[in-house]
């Protein structure tokens, strides 16, 4: 990644949000949302080249907001968090 790679982070959890930001940012543009339709707003202005998503957040989860990002920016890469106990169905490995 470089200057030009554009991050987008959604969670809910202020204290994840940070740290990603933190983490991401020597390696990219980094643009962190608490909520996903305040991301999906700006994703619709300035697409990102990838998406890292929680799971589990209140209104639009990481799943919903997930099939949006399709729409809005299909080319970006997703990373989606989650714990084990927030996932159900095949996604959840077993």
């Amino acid at each position: 990644m470089g200057p030009d790679v554009t991050v987008l982070v959604v969670d809910d959890n202020p204290q994840i949000c940070e740290l990603l930001r933190e983490a991401l940012s020597p390696l990219a543009t980094v643009q962190a949302y608490g909520n996903a339709l305040e991301a999906l707003r700006r994703a619709e202005k300035d697409m990102p080249d990838l998406v890292v998503c929680d799971f589990r957040m209140p209104g639009v989860n990481g799943l919903e907001l997930l099939v949006e990002f399709g729409v809005v920016c299909p080319q970006a890469g997703v990373i989606m968090l989650a714990s084990r106990a927030d996932i159900n169905g095949p996604l959840a490995g077993g």
